[in-house]
């Protein structure tokens, strides 16, 4: 590790601000996932300020207070003051861009003459307490959590803090040295298998900080990330592992497949040679692998044009944090502080048991299997492990052959339906074509039968009847309609005054045309808006259906007049 302590004259201080307290905050706009209306970041503030107190408050009598929204500050009121509701997709906007005036206005009030350290505060916050002059101290977990602790990845704006932090930043070679440990330790456990060539894709949590795009403000998903998934399959084999503590596996389920997910611990597969590429979105996980000489992928920078000086570039500092003397150094720029304080060593793994979580290192470094002496045991073992790779490769081939001759069935069950598709559509055209002619022939019989009665009826009495309406027609103003297009309008328009009325129309129930001696054919259907005050039942053979159908349309305000008289007929008024 870096040096632990610092000279005595690099303890005091450069410079004084009216600082009266010290204050624990973190990212206070957070709401939990499954209850956005409440803040998520209580609970982290307060695992801070447990941590954080006992060395502050050796090194300085300022009192130390928290910033939650537990106590004055409230997490609905931050968020109506944005006028918008709690929700992971408002705090995503809120996160990386500017926050409104009453909001700024409300955190300022509360970060007055404090010198503020926290964890993982929002860009957005950091840059408007540094454009105050508020001193701030912010911590992220580093990505490199392999090594003898979890470190806390430090940063500020303030330039005299961030250079008292270099000193106790994790060296090159620390990280060297834990590689070098975890890749002896793999010599002798079982190795993952892994295509040659192989790309490893790492999940996400989806309420995560590092899934918002400062960019574009709002959070990502894998939707966003497709084609860039598929470039990489087109360069070689990709496989995919979960996240830790996320359970929904689907969105990558569904773009890579559950046949490639891996469930081997994140470090065994680091170790393979196979491996030569790990990718993710903006996971810590793509830094371990460089580590691990591994090509790392981002395809979001969580930090692009973020535009908070040290913000994008953290100081990694393991153990120190919790000791007097790293806060007697560190924050001596800007407070009063203890020179002679305690130097407590780096204990092992006292991060992953505060935080009650180890991100699976866990499993690299305990004892996970022992040791055997005996090689006829490992002979047979790996004798075992052949033949089982064996038997999988002939069911693989056996696999594929049943899987072409599928293919080879359904595609000859999807040509004989198409075939019988088409007899059947055959099939259904010539019943309907005999169905036309068979019409077509009864409306012929009926035309001809409606033809020779009216060649026996009383023509000058139904020449009377036409044109005693097209006489009340043009006196009174009405518009008269005809139902029926055939030969009997035919001859009424050609032996009587009808074709001389100016508002006449047209219709038929079923037009065969476009037009009937010159006038359109209008369907029937549009008689109830065309305020017709007489409709003339045109036909010998079809009057009573045809006079049915006129009052289904519901016509209203029209007389009905039939050129065959029956008993229920209405007079055409005067």
């Amino acid at each position: 590790m870096a040096s632990n302590l610092l000279p005595n004259e690099a303890l005091r201080p450069i410079r004084r601000m009216a600082i009266s307290r010290i204050l624990i905050t973190g990212n206070v706009l957070r709401p939990q996932p499954a209850a956005p209306a409440v803040s998520e970041s209580v609970a982290r503030i307060c695992w801070l300020q447990d941590l954080l107190s006992p060395p502050l408050s050796e090194v300085t009598n300022l009192p130390i207070e928290r910033l939650a929204c537990d106590r004055a500050l409230s997490f609905g009121a931050l968020y109506r003051d944005a006028g918008l509701e709690p929700s992971l997709d408002a705090w995503a906007e809120l996160y990386a861009g500017e926050l409104p005036p009453s909001m700024e206005q409300r955190l300022l009030d509360a970060c007055q003459d404090a010198l503020v350290i926290s964890l993982e505060m929002p860009p957005s916050m950091a840059r408007l307490l540094a454009r105050a002059g508020i001193p701030v101290l912010d911590a992220i977990v580093d990505p490199l959590r392999f090594l003898v602790d979890i470190p806390l990845g430090w940063r500020s704006p303030h330039a005299g803090l961030r250079e008292a932090l270099i000193p106790f930043g994790v060296t090159p070679y620390e990280v060297k040295h834990r590689v070098a440990q975890i890749k002896a330790k793999m010599r002798w456990l079982p190795a993952p298998v892994l295509p040659e060539g192989a790309t490893l894709v790492l999940d996400q949590l989806p309420s995560d900080a590092a899934m918002i795009d400062p960019r574009r403000r709002r959070r990502v998903a894998w939707s966003d990330y497709v084609e860039h998934v598929r470039e990489l399959q087109r360069e070689g084999p990709v496989v995919w592992r979960p996240h830790p503590y996320n359970a929904d596996t689907s969105a990558l389920g569904e773009l890579l497949g559950s046949d490639t997910v891996r469930h081997e611990n994140f470090y065994s597969l680091l170790t393979q040679d196979a491996l030569v590429r790990v990718a993710a979105v903006s996971s810590g996980g793509v830094i371990e692998a460089r580590a691990f000489g591994k090509e790392g992928l981002h395809f979001m920078d969580r930090f692009e044009g973020v535009g908070v000086p040290g913000w994008a570039a953290p100081i990694p500092v393991v153990g120190h944090w919790l000791s007097p003397h790293f806060f007697s150094a560190v924050l001596s720029d800007v407070i009063e502080t203890r020179a002679d304080v305690a130097t407590l060593p780096v204990e092992r793994d006292v991060f992953r048991r505060a935080n009650n979580t180890d991100w699976e290192f866990g499993w690299i470094d305990q004892i996970v299997e022992q040791r055997t002496a005996r090689e006829s045991e490992r002979a047979a073992v790996a004798v075992n492990i052949a033949q089982l790779n064996e038997h999988a490769s002939q069911l693989t081939e056996r696999v594929a052959a049943l899987e072409q001759r599928a293919a080879d069935l359904t595609a000859r069950l999807s040509d004989a339906t198409a075939q019988l598709a088409d007899a059947h559509a055959r099939t259904s055209e010539a019943i309907a074509i005999n169905a036309d002619r068979a019409r077509i022939a009864e409306h012929a019989q009926r035309s001809d039968q409606q033809v020779r009665r009216l060649q026996k009826v009383d023509r000058p009495r139904l020449r009377a009847l036409v044109d005693d309406v097209v006489r009340r027609a043009r006196v009174n103003g009405w518009r008269v309609g005809v139902l029926g297009a055939g030969d009997h309008t035919a001859w009424m328009l050609r032996e009587t005054d009808l074709r001389s009325l100016r508002s006449l129309y047209l219709f038929d129930s079923r037009p065969t045309s476009d037009e009937l001696d010159g006038l359109p054919v209008l369907p029937s259907s549009r008689i109830p808006g065309m305020n017709l005050q007489v409709v003339i039942v045109s036909s010998l053979a079809f009057q009573e259906e045809m006079r049915a159908h006129l009052r289904s349309l519901g016509i209203s305000g029209s007389r009905i007049v039939t050129c065959y008289p029956q008993e229920d007929d209405v007079a055409v008024p005067a």
